[in-house]
């Protein structure tokens, strides 16, 4: 299996989202996890990033869901997200909140231990690498 996180030492990974939608980035997370929900084709994710959630899964132990990935700029005005949003650059995810409460407390452990900003919301934690 190819690891996205070998290649060239590049900060951002730009990928034709039809190209292969089911293309595993790293271990545990497929391309169409970081799409943005607009359709568009491109979807921008930061090896930093990435580099954070290849950890964070793999402390935690157990599928961490992402809800939210690389949003265009249009994608992110009309739900509302901060103009200057780490999603805009690839930089940031929001992940499902466990129904347990015993996964949850760990999930948001392992994201406030391993990202350089977490933000524990009512039902998402934003985790980004700004």
């Amino acid at each position: 299996m190819e690891n996205i996180l070998d290649a060239n030492n590049a900060s951002l990974v730009l990928i034709t989202r039809n190209e292969k939608p089911n293309r595993q980035v790293i271990d545990h997370f497929l391309l169409k996890e970081f799409a943005c929900r607009d359709m568009s084709e491109i979807v921008i994710i930061s090896y930093k990033l990435l580099h954070h959630l290849d950890i964070a899964r793999r402390m935690y132990g157990k599928p961490m869901i992402i809800t939210s990935g690389y949003r265009t700029v249009s994608y992110n005005k009309n739900i509302g997200g901060h103009p200057y949003s780490h999603h805009l650059t690839g930089n940031a995810v929001d992940l499902d909140i466990p129904e347990d409460y015993s996964l949850e407390k760990s999930l948001v452990t392992t994201c406030m231990t391993v990202f350089p900003y977490c933000r524990v919301m009512t039902d998402y934690i934003h985790v980004d690498c700004r």
